[in-house]
């Protein structure tokens, strides 16, 4: 009890924090995207690298629920002549995506070396050349006719684009410039709009977003105060929260929200769209992130931005990268080097067949659990996704694990986090759920209604 209240406390102080700093700062939403926020299912997305066996990845991903692929357009591997364009590896791959009925999510990436000198740069303590950004006019102009003839291509797709990736991380060497960056992306979304008025364009990928003591990151704050968000249909992150601070997320995009709204325009709407997750995992690699806990975070984390109407959550990454157990990038997978599923894979499935269609409805926040509760529109199933509280540096998810239910509705089934029945105990007001691997997967009774389950859990948190 006095750990869930110093929890509560320190996100109360956080959420405070921000605030203090951005009342000075004056920011500018951005326009409603174009993206389903209705139901689950329609925000889960998958970024790739490579897909080796295409004709059973792609039936892979959707069996899982997955609709949107990311991926990199690169520059550099389509213009390697000047002013000739070699599309022919993407037309196969966008029209393989199109028929199977994923969006697409195109990031416009990188910069060339036609174009702009290559550096030294050093990197996690290893050397490497990596080309400058298209800064220059001869590079901008460039880069602007490459976007201009890949929406040309693929606008009929109805793609997302992506304007860069992480400019304020380690894709804009030799280091992040966020005026450089506004200039290049701001240039690029209006030469996207002038060949396709209606296409969905986002940026920036932002890599540095509202932490405990970054509760403003400059990059992202300052591009919210300009020009290029009134040509953006979202503004796209990374957030990569710790594991320990996943249960932060409605704070954190509390904060963004008030990033982008402060002393905004007037004759500007505010848009619960602003944002969407481009990418965002947890990789094994690390000491006591197993495969299920990997799974459990997951799960959280697509019901979280479901909850408040994220439209676009990608998953990073599709495959491990390669087989070295202590290496980040062989880890993010949700399935393997080999193709072999993954705990995460079969979570993130559990999660579309039970919540993909249905609509969120209320959260409850429990010293001891979590809920969060969605409504299926087509019989009004009430259905509860449900896990145990954990401290900020306390993640691991176990068989062991059960969790509290304090409503006073009946439960009529319970899964857990692949789809295991679970024990479901009543004790008086409360329902015991487990032991199993959360999150668990609540059904309530026929009779029950959402708005009631709602009422009945505030009602029921006064207790606390």
């Amino acid at each position: 009890m006095v750990k869930a209240k110093i929890m509560n406390l320190l996100r109360y102080l956080y959420v405070c924090s921000v605030i203090f700093v951005l009342v000075t700062m004056r920011g500018i939403p951005v326009s409603a995207g174009s993206f389903d926020t209705s139901i689950l299912r329609s925000s889960i997305g998958i970024n790739i690298h490579q897909i080796s066996n295409e004709a059973d990845e792609l039936a892979q991903m959707w069996d899982a629920g997955i609709r949107i692929v990311r991926l990199d357009l690169t520059w550099q591997s389509i213009e390697n002549r000047v002013g000739l364009y070699q599309f022919e590896h993407y037309d196969h791959l966008a029209h393989v995506l199109s028929e199977k009925g994923f969006r697409i999510l195109f990031i416009l990436a990188y910069s060339n070396k036609l174009y702009e000198p290559q550096i030294n740069v050093v990197e996690n303590g290893m050397g490497m050349l990596k080309t400058i950004p298209p800064i220059s006019r001869k590079a901008s102009m460039a880069f602007e006719r490459f976007v201009r003839a890949a929406v040309t291509r693929y606008q009929k797709f109805n793609p997302i684009w992506e304007i860069w990736n992480e400019p304020d991380f380690g894709f804009w060497p030799p280091e992040p410039n966020v005026f450089d960056y506004e200039a290049l992306a701001n240039a690029t979304c209006h030469e996207i709009r002038a060949v396709d008025a209606t296409a969905t364009v986002v940026a920036p990928g932002a890599a540095k977003t509202p932490r405990w003591m970054r509760p403003v990151p400059e990059f992202l704050s300052t591009l919210l105060r300009s020009n290029l968000v009134r040509c953006l249909d979202a503004v796209s992150v990374h957030p990569y929260l710790n594991i320990g601070d996943l249960d932060w997320t409605p704070s954190f995009w509390s904060a963004l929200r008030q990033m982008a709204s402060i002393n905004a325009s007037a004759t500007v709407a505010s848009s619960t769209n602003t944002f969407i997750s481009s990418e965002w995992g947890l990789s094994t690699s690390r000491d006591g992130i197993t495969d299920e806990t990997q799974a459990s975070y997951l799960a959280k984390m697509l019901m979280y931005n479901a909850m408040d109407s994220i439209g676009v959550s990608i998953i990073y990454d599709w495959r491990d990268d390669g087989n070295d157990p202590k290496n980040p990038e062989h880890r993010f997978g949700i399935v393997r080097h080999d193709g072999s599923a993954k705990p995460a894979y079969k979570a993130i499935k559990q999660v579309a067949a039970e919540l993909g269609d249905a609509k969120p409805a209320c959260r409850l926040d429990w010293p001891h659990s979590i809920g969060l509760v969605f409504v299926q529109p087509a019989d009004n199933q009430v259905k509860v996704a449900l896990w145990p509280k954990q401290g900020l540096f306390e993640w691991s998810a176990k068989a062991t694990d059960v969790a509290r239910f304090d409503v006073n509705a009946t439960v009529s089934t319970a899964v857990d986090l692949i789809g295991a029945p679970v024990d479901v105990k009543v004790m008086g007001d409360t329902t015991i759920i487990g032991p199993g691997l959360p999150p668990f997967y609540l059904r309530l009774m026929p009779t029950e209604h959402v708005d009631a389950v709602c009422q009945k859990a505030v009602q029921m948190l006064t207790r606390y």
